[in-house]
């Protein structure tokens, strides 16, 4: 299972360098929707991920069950797959 996971991870994950625009767009998203630091940047980087690959035909598909961070992804225009909201079957027929 962890080599069928670091497979898909290398296939389909999108590492961002930390750099400064990015901290200063996860700023603002500290002000614009009150996250705490650590998911503004996680929301900032995903954005810089979405710059990235502009151009290409992929989906960008953010997995995450915060709440808050879930609805700025939302307001930001990205899709949003919560896995708690989310049943067993679900899962299975959106991972294909």
């Amino acid at each position: 299972m962890l080599r069928t996971f670091a497979t898909d991870a290398r296939e389909s994950i999108h590492f961002v360098s930390m750099v400064d625009s990015i901290v200063l767009a996860a700023a603002d998203f500290v002000r614009r929707y009150s996250l705490r630091p650590g998911d503004a940047l996680h929301l900032a980087a995903l954005e810089r991920a979405r710059e990235s690959v502009s151009g290409y035909d992929l989906d960008i598909v953010f997995v995450v069950s915060d709440n808050s961070l879930c609805q700025a992804a939302i307001e930001e225009g990205f899709t949003v797959a919560n896995p708690q909201d989310a049943t067993r079957k679900e899962w299975k027929e959106f991972l294909g």
